[in-house]
């Protein structure tokens, strides 16, 4: 029993040695393998300041009877932010060229800023004295919600700002090629694909 182990172990170790081996380092080049970490980190984030409008009809039957329309308004600030899906980046290093698959920009992410939402950014106009047509935290969440939705759209359809995210992105990892080439005297030709 002892053997086997012993046997085992020896084929472990030398199962190791010989991957650590046949290890591509080379500490003489640099290493390119960060590449999509820059396309995470290089958005363009945008604030918009927005209001929402929204009415809620009164509603039929003797139930709603003296029920009034209710407008309301809520002010807040969206936060879009624009980048490149890094899983969809493809980076291949051949000697002294880099091929780089870039896909498009896209909408990363829509948001509402924390703490732009207050009391003072919504109005909601007066209510019927007699019969009640109250508008809920849920409808005004939704309707939040949908704004965010057309802001995305608005953004994803906008491809101006989608060039223009995509080519920042691009020069951020030219910047990145070069500099960690010149520490190493090592010369980059970046081919897009």
């Amino acid at each position: 029993m002892l053997k086997r182990i012993c046997a085992i172990i020896t084929a472990l170790i030398i199962t190791m040695t010989l991957t650590a081996c046949t290890n591509p380092f080379d500490p003489d080049r640099p290493q390119l393998n960060t590449i999509k970490e820059i396309c995470e980190l290089e958005t363009l984030t945008v604030k918009c300041n927005d209001v929402v409008i929204g009415t809620k009809d009164a509603g039929e039957g003797w139930k709603h009877l003296l029920e009034t329309d209710r407008d309301y308004w809520i002010e807040y600030t969206g936060v879009v932010e624009m980048g490149v899906n890094a899983e969809d980046t493809n980076i291949e290093v051949k000697d002294d060229r880099v091929y780089i698959t870039l896909p498009k920009a896209q909408v990363l992410d829509v948001h509402v800023e924390p703490g732009s939402i207050t009391e003072d950014s919504i109005y909601i106009s007066d209510d019927s004295f007699f019969n009640k047509n109250k508008i809920s935290a849920d409808e005004q969440t939704e309707m939040v919600k949908e704004a965010q939705e057309q802001l995305r759209d608005t953004f994803e359809k906008d491809e101006e700002i989608k060039t223009e995210t995509t080519q920042a992105t691009k020069n951020a990892i030219e910047n990145y090629v070069n500099k960690l080439g010149e520490s190493f005297d090592v010369k980059y030709e970046i081919i897009w694909k």
